[in-house]
C-alpha cells in the first residue's frame, strides 16, 4: 500500500502502539462531488484514537490528527523532476492554473511523502 491509504494505516497503527487500553477505529465518510478538486464522489477517514479513564469511564480521551496528501501535478521550482514530480516547475509565489481535466488526471498520480509526526499521549 502506498500514499494516503498507507499514511492512515501508518497512523492507525502508531496510535495502536501507544497504550494497549486505547481504542483505535477508522471513522469512514463520503464526501460528494463538489466542484474542481473533489471532482467524483470519494470516501474519506479519520482515524480515532479513544482512551477510556480508569477511575471515570465515561471520561474520555480523545486522539486525532489531520492528514492529507494531494498532488497537484506540479512542482516547487529548484526541487529535481522525479516520478510523480516531471511536472514543469512553477516559480515561487505563483499558483498552476489547474483545469478540471488536470485535478482528474493528477488524482492518479504518486503523493508527495507525507512529513507525518504524532505525538505519543501521556501514560
Amino acid at each position: 500500500m502506498r500514499g494516503i491509504g498507507a499514511a492512515r494505516q501508518w497512523i492507525f497503527h502508531e496510535f495502536e502502539s501507544y497504550n494497549p487500553r486505547l481504542e483505535v477505529k477508522f471513522d469512514k465518510y463520503r464526501v460528494k462531488k463538489q466542484g474542481q478538486r473533489i471532482f467524483k464522489d470519494v470516501d474519506l477517514w479519520n482515524v480515532i484514537a479513544m482512551l477510556p479513564g480508569k477511575k471515570f469511564p465515561e471520561t474520555q480521551i480523545i486522539i486525532s490528527a489531520h492528514y492529507d496528501s494531494l498532488n497537484l501535478g506540479v512542482r516547487p521550482a529548484g526541487q529535481a523532476a522525479g516520478p510523480g514530480n516531471d511536472a514543469p516547475a512553477t516559480p515561487p509565489g505563483e499558483r498552476p492554473q489547474l483545469t478540471p481535466a488536470d485535478f482528474e488526471r493528477n488524482a492518479n498520480l504518486p503523493a508527495p511523502e507525507p512529513a507525518m509526526t504524532v505525538a505519543a499521549p501521556p501514560r
